[in-house]
């Protein structure tokens, strides 16, 4: 019997070695793109068909993270990064969940494999704020071993890193791109990262912060600045001038302050300048100092806007184009929880929206909220201007009413129809020694805006 079973094993064990080499040897063969291939458009997706990647776009950042170099070779596998913490006072934790994804066909696929084999995570301190945030003194080397997940062959890449703030309970993901050459090959054009600043690497642009209003008034008080990086190299915005055309020279105008960051390789970035004082209506240059990250190489690109009169602003509007739609659906209502518009029409004398709140059990839930508008018969998202929430909780034992300011969240809201969406996490019952969340589940309001609400300024 003890020798029955000892072969049992022993054939048991083979049959998981065999099928674990053919695994291995499949994966090598099918992540080898043939020879023709251009190293930077391995986007087909034979190369992957035996592979079960997942389709999903991160929607990370990556003001977190730098990649030392961002083109390695199919022999290569250590992806080496500058970590930095901008999260204020609070520990990032990190170094737990890391996921690659390869760009196929303009669109971005997960490899389902957890690159960290690690159970701890790691704590990333936060920035002095008496040094430079984005020099290397307050940056973190980590690396990460690509090998865990096999041969990855040419193509563009990025590592998704999870990042997690306790106090918070906020979880973001830090999103460092590169590139995968054979060895020999020349370095894609678009990736490079180093070598000195270039006028032309950077594109500059001021837009309104409200999204249905795309031109800048006499009676705002803020503006964003968009920073369009058009190659591989990691800049950082250092400093940025205002200047009025008057009298046939560029007069330099103050403001109160700019919120500037680190402008990643072929990434769009937007940086608020805020007035303090209106500015009067006539033509404007912004200047913005930017150097290559960790370097004094810099350039001063530019950019000319108009400044019109908020009586000749012409009347905002959505341009569902640059909009995206609701990833809720037309239906956004469950039993468990139901949130009531107790004023259902919005004008100028009335701009906050009162909900009332319905459960069936005991839910926990936040300040945070999202708009929607309804257009030619479907719901899209509205961004935020003023999208900073209060980080504090609540129970629907104990609240049953909240209220929030939609004009205020969203800058400008153009008559028409809307929804208010607000998420819940389900408490279990069961747990009293700590907090068990069995589903987040969402539920909205319609509401009617009757006129142009704009916040901020007179109506």
């Amino acid at each position: 019997m003890m020798k029955k079973a000892a072969l049992i094993i022993i054939v048991l064990l083979l049959t998981l070695a065999i099928i674990s080499a053919c695994d291995s040897q499949a994966i090598d063969q099918l992540r080898s793109p043939q020879k023709n291939e251009s190293p930077t458009t391995i986007s087909n997706m034979s190369t992957w068909q035996d592979v079960d990647l997942i389709r999903e776009d991160y929607q990370g950042s990556s003001q977190n993270v730098a990649v030392s170099d961002n083109v390695l070779t199919t022999a290569d596998h250590i992806l080496t990064m500058l970590l930095f913490n901008s999260s204020g006072s609070d520990g990032a934790q990190f170094g737990v969940k890391e996921f690659v994804q390869v760009k196929l066909n303009d669109d971005w696929y997960t490899v389902p494999t957890n690159i960290s084999q690690r159970e701890i995570p790691l704590i990333l301190d936060p920035f002095s704020p008496y040094v430079d945030p984005f020099s290397v003194e307050n940056c973190t080397e980590y690396s990460v071993d690509l090998s865990v997940i096999g041969t990855l062959p040419p193509g563009q890449y990025r590592l998704v890193e999870r990042f997690f703030i306790e106090r918070l309970q906020y979880e973001y993901f830090a999103l460092a791109y590169f590139w995968i050459i054979e060895p020999g090959d020349e370095r894609p054009p678009e990736s490079e990262s180093s070598g000195p600043a270039r006028i032309e690497d950077i594109a500059l642009s001021v837009v309104s912060t409200a999204e249905a209003l795309r031109v800048i008034t006499d009676r705002d008080e803020m503006f964003d600045i968009l920073v369009a990086n058009k190659t591989g190299k990691e800049y950082v915005s250092t400093n940025a001038v205002l200047e009025l055309w008057q009298k046939g020279e560029w007069v330099q105008v103050s403001y109160q302050h700019v919120n500037l960051s680190l402008v990643s390789g072929w990434q769009t970035t937007a940086e608020r300048l805020f007035l303090g004082e209106k500015l009067l209506p006539g033509d404007y240059r912004l200047r913005l100092s930017i150097n290559v990250f960790a370097t004094t190489s810099g350039i001063e690109p530019d950019c000319l806007f108009t400044v019109v009169s908020f009586d000749d602003a012409p009347e905002p509007e959505w341009d569902i184009s640059r909009l995206s739609l609701s990833e809720l659906g037309n239906s956004v209502q469950n039993t468990g929880v139901r949130i009531i518009a107790e004023n259902t029409v919005l004008n100028r004398n009335n701009t906050g929206i009162n909900l009332k709140i319905i459960a069936n059990n005991n839910y926990n839930f936040g300040e945070p909220f999202s708009i929607e508008v309804f257009l030619d018969g479907k719901w899209y998202s509205v961004p935020f201007a003023n999208g900073a929430f209060i980080s504090i909780g609540y129970s629907t034992e104990s609240r049953t009413e909240i209220t929030h300011d939609p004009v205020g969240a969203c800058g400008v809201l153009p008559a028409g129809q809307y929804r208010i969406i607000k998420a819940f996490d389900l408490v279990d019952q069961s747990s009293p020694q700590e907090v068990i969340y069995l589903a987040k589940e969402y539920t909205s309001a319609e509401f009617t805006v009757e006129e142009t609400l704009f916040w901020g300024r007179q109506q």
